[in-house]
């Protein structure tokens, strides 16, 4: 990779002082906004509990999964057991496959357009 480009979704105030207001900044990193338009894309990371995946992206799911889906994950960018454990539930839910790993196809779910609330 070239260009010093982030591999986790960041805003710019991440890397530099700004005198930018950031009115969006809370909403492209809980994932709600793609800068890029549409769904936002798998970071390219596959989150597991061992070793701990720690990494920015992490925290972005965590908060998505917190908004949308009713967790109440840490949203401290790493993949622990609560984590693990909100995946598999989540994974369970969706008919995805119950591996405890944030692929891609476990992403798209997380973020897909009008995702319920869990209930209880």
């Amino acid at each position: 990779m070239s260009g010093g480009a982030a591999q986790a979704i960041t805003g710019h105030r991440d890397h530099h002082a700004t005198g930018c207001p950031g009115n969006l900044y809370s909403r492209v990193i809980s994932g709600e906004v793609n800068p890029g338009g549409g769904p936002l894309p798998h970071p390219g990371v596959i989150f597991r509990q061992s070793p701990v995946t720690v990494h920015a992206s992490v925290a972005t799911w965590q908060y998505r999964m917190n908004s949308a889906h009713g967790y109440g994950l840490a949203v401290d960018g790493q993949y622990g057991p609560d984590s693990d454990a909100a995946c598999r539930s989540f994974q369970s839910r969706r008919g995805l496959a119950v591996d405890g790993l944030v692929g891609p196809a476990t992403w798209r779910a997380t973020f897909a357009q009008g995702s319920a609330r869990r209930g209880g």
